[in-house]
């Protein structure tokens, strides 16, 4: 009787812990991060850029789940006096889909330089930066104000 009991108390914790030990507890909802960001003129290090200058933009990405970061987008707008979207100049609205030095890295510092036209609009400009982890989880900083100034 008590070799019954005892067994019956050994299966029921050997069931217990294969049904603990299966369990999958991959997270696949947390999105990366984005960190340390900087927008800044490539020759001085400061936010006013002139027409034709070079923006060096710089951040770090960091995939917070079990997954790998797989691309970034970076914009740069300026805030039209119209208010609406459409009537934005864009320095850039590129999608970076297949950097060597980002798919598939749990983390990754990007540095991008960016020709400003010189056709482009004076004044300030707004830096977004988007990062999406291969589950497609995406963050951005468009409440985050990376600023810079395009001058003549």
């Amino acid at each position: 009787m008590k070799k019954n009991v005892l067994k019956s108390i050994q299966l029921t914790i050997l069931a217990g812990v294969l049904v603990f030990a299966s369990c999958d507890k991959t997270d696949t909802t947390t999105p990366p991060e984005i960190k340390n960001i900087a927008a800044t003129n490539h020759d001085d290090n400061t936010t006013v850029i002139p027409r034709g200058g070079t923006i060096s933009v710089n951040f770090e990405a960091v995939a917070k789940n079990d997954g790998r970061l797989d691309w970034y987008h970076i914009e740069i707008h300026d805030h039209p006096e119209s208010g609406l979207v459409e009537d934005e100049y864009r320095i850039i609205d590129d999608s970076f889909m297949d950097k060597v030095t980002f798919k598939g890295l749990k983390n990754a510092n990007v540095h991008e330089h960016i020709i400003v036209p010189a056709e482009a609009n004076l004044g300030a400009y707004h830096v977004v930066i988007t990062v999406v982890d291969e589950y497609g989880n995406s963050v951005d900083t468009e409440d985050v104000d990376v600023s810079i100034a395009i001058i003549e």
